[in-house]
């Protein structure tokens, strides 16, 4: 349903020049479908690359309102593409996510593409998208990655939307560069982080309304031993990790057990509250229960679901 409305879109627009409100209802009606297969019961990794794919085409179909003048056919270009990175790089889109992208340049010449640049992020905050964004050259990229572990790892998420693909190709390789970030202290300046949120949720309140991100035991645990897996071994998936044996079988049925779970009510706290909202308030906790399938018995639903 979600290519349907793809294919209707992408014809209106060819013929409109009132684009925003065609934007908006497609987006609108992909949500809703969405919402319908969630609660149809199909599984939750699915609906989130769903949802992924499905912004990738808005994103494609907004870039190409504008021309961009990249010198294709000269031998200094000034080549730009439109990079994912975050939870929308790993294709993990939640319904009211917000959408993190990279606009990467070839060079240094921000003025060559900055009309289109603002003009574009525009129109995507205007059909009503939540939209990170950031503007890097190549050298960017490799300075601002030496300096912050934390875009050095967005930047090992990231996936290319539009653009050529050599200008990946030149970002890939400079972020792999031995003396970048090496594997041992990556993973110091991950755990450091790792010890840092924790601390942060060392407090009543978050434990009876945790963070599903943040959390101890989060998503944001899980991701931690993908990225560190990721620039140690090379590896992303679970399943490479227990074919390496990084993870044992076990290990590895139980961490995918744990994101699915955490994934499903994530997106069902989404529909619920209508936005990226990440803690298990209170006023959230029994409706979820409900929605999730919990019912009261020996024990109260909604503690069966806490305690899940």
């Amino acid at each position: 349903m979600l290519d349907q409305i793809l294919t209707r879109l992408t014809g209106e627009i060819g013929i409109s020049t009132h684009i925003i409100p065609l934007f908006k209802s497609a987006i609108q009606d992909s949500r809703e479908v969405l919402r319908e297969q969630f609660e149809a019961g199909e599984p939750v990794l699915e609906l989130v690359r769903r949802h992924s794919d499905f912004m990738d085409s808005i994103l494609q179909l907004a870039w190409h309102r504008f021309s961009w003048n990249e010198n294709a056919q000269a031998w200094r270009k000034s080549r730009v593409a439109l990079i994912a990175v975050g939870g929308y790089g790993r294709r993990e889109l939640l319904p009211n996510s917000d959408i993190d992208v990279m606009i990467l340049l070839e060079r240094q010449n921000q003025n060559t593409h900055r009309a289109n640049i603002q003009s574009f992020t525009t129109l995507l905050w205007d059909i009503g998208l939540e939209v990170g964004h950031s503007v890097r050259s190549l050298t960017d990229c490799r300075t601002q990655a030496a300096a912050d572990v934390t875009v050095m790892t967005a930047m090992l998420e990231a996936r290319q939307l539009i653009g050529d693909s050599e200008l990946m190709e030149k970002m890939t390789k400079q972020l792999n560069h031995r003396r970048l970030w090496p594997s041992k202290v990556f993973f110091e300046a991950k755990r450091q982080e790792q010890r840092i949120r924790h601390s942060k949720s060392d407090h009543t309140e978050y434990s009876l309304e945790p963070n599903l991100k943040t959390s101890p035991g989060g998503l944001r645990d899980i991701q931690t031993i993908t990225w560190i897996a990721f620039r140690h071994w090379g590896v992303r998936q679970s399943s490479d990790m227990a074919e390496h044996g990084i993870l044992t079988e076990s290990e590895k049925n139980d961490l995918e057990s744990a994101k699915q779970h955490l994934l499903e009510i994530r997106f069902a706290l989404h529909l619920l509250t209508g936005s990226d909202e990440n803690r298990l308030l209170f006023e959230h906790q029994q409706k979820l229960a409900q929605q999730l399938d919990f019912r009261d018995g020996d024990q109260l639903a909604v503690e069966q679901f806490m305690q899940g």
